[in-house]
């Protein structure tokens, strides 16, 4: 199960996701991405420190989320990814199309 933890800094919207990404979270509801337009934010990061585990589904989920996040132009940046996880990004080739620090 995924843990999710937000906080808000500047225009920066930072969600701290712990334990297994084995479920879609992110993408539910889109009425809260809309939300997150409306406060101004302008960038968005997915902080993978304590993810330990990333299933299919939660790749489906952040490529659809990152999608969400492009049409209404905010950036979304993944950080601190395990070696293991960052292993995925580069044999999905999403390292390519998504910004990952």
């Amino acid at each position: 199960m995924i843990n999710i933890d937000t906080e808000t800094k500047n225009e920066t919207l930072i969600i701290n996701l712990s334990g297994s990404y084995e479920e879609i979270i992110l993408t539910r509801p889109l009425s809260d991405t809309v939300k997150i337009v409306e406060t101004g934010i302008q960038q968005v990061v997915l902080d993978f420190e304590k993810v330990h585990f990333l299933a299919s589904c939660g790749l489906r989920d952040i490529i659809t989320f990152a999608s969400i996040l492009e049409k209404r132009k905010i950036d979304l940046v993944l950080r601190k990814i395990s070696k293991e996880i960052h292993e995925i990004f580069i044999l999905t080739a999403l390292e390519k199309c998504l910004k990952i620090e």
